[in-house]
């Protein structure tokens, strides 16, 4: 049987764009806009202010992508979250507040997307490649200091042979 893939998501607008796009309206209720003329856009705009409006964030302000969440997601990312074990809660805690926006939400979906196992193997394959790639860096860290350890070395013996030629001479 064919498969559609569904549409993508319409772009999210900055709140200086739906800022831009609609606040020349003035004081209108944003809900009951249908005898006004508008373009794609600005019905976007206003659909996107409204969505975000509900969620208590001021006019024309940007949601964090923890804001754009429903309340039933963060509740489901909490309880993912709190089922993780303490070193794979921390190290995406760490990862969270590290990660850019655009970051943030690929991980919340995948949070809220895959099966606590497979969220957990997930978060464990990436501690480990992070454990890997600290353990390659203490490594080569070594082997440098070791390198210069050397080559101090060997200019010492050089300067101490030098000497005792000139007191020779």
């Amino acid at each position: 049987p064919p498969t559609t893939t569904p549409p993508p998501p319409p772009p999210r607008l900055s709140g200086k764009s739906r800022e831009a796009l609609i606040a020349h309206l003035g004081n209108i209720d944003l809900t009951n806009t249908d005898k006004l003329v508008l373009t794609p856009r600005q019905r976007l705009a206003i659909a996107q202010e409204l969505e975000y409006q509900q969620l208590g964030l001021q006019p024309f302000t940007d949601p964090t992508p923890w804001q754009r969440l429903s309340r039933q997601q963060q509740a489901d990312f909490n309880e993912k979250y709190l089922a993780l074990g303490p070193a794979l809660q921390e190290y995406s805690k760490a990862q969270f507040t590290a990660l850019s926006e655009e970051r943030q939400e690929h991980a919340f979906n995948m949070f809220l997307n895959l099966d606590l196992e497979t969220l957990s193997e997930v978060i464990n394959g990436e501690l480990a490649r992070e454990r890997e790639a600290a353990e390659a860096q203490r490594v080569a860290a070594d082997r440098e200091r070791q390198r210069q350890q050397e080559i101090r070395a060997q200019q010492q013996q050089q300067q101490q042979q030098q000497q005792q030629q000139q007191q020779q001479q």
